[in-house]
């Protein structure tokens, strides 16, 4: 299968799937409220509804990357991974992810 091979002083994985969607982000988010920049490398299997993550976290200033696009026999081991889609998600799951988001930014002083 084709997918990414991501390295950096604190990666050194291979994302890849053999049919769906694997998505490479690196965000940078600066307003009044929020400063901040992050890297999520994920992907989603339609067919068995599966979400996988490999990275999600923050980065900081002076953080390299190599990123190379390979055949990959195996791809690592993801960090999380859901079995239900997000629309699927039962009230309690949804809340849950709620409160979690609010102590997030409660923590950061945003609200």
């Amino acid at each position: 299968m084709i997918g990414f091979e991501i390295k950096s002083e604190k990666e050194n994985l291979k994302a890849g799937l053999e049919e769906g969607v694997v998505s490479v982000i690196f965000t940078r988010v600066k307003n009044e409220e929020i400063d901040r920049m992050d890297l999520s490398v994920g992907g989603l299997t339609m067919e068995k509804e599966e979400n996988h993550k490999w990275i999600d976290r923050d980065l900081t200033i002076g953080e390299k990357f190599k990123i190379k696009v390979v055949e990959i026999s195996n791809a690592s081991p993801s960090q999380k991974l859901q079995r239900a889609p997000l629309e699927k998600l039962s009230v309690d799951d949804k809340l849950r992810k709620y409160h979690k988001l609010k102590k997030e930014l409660e923590g950061r002083g945003l609200i």
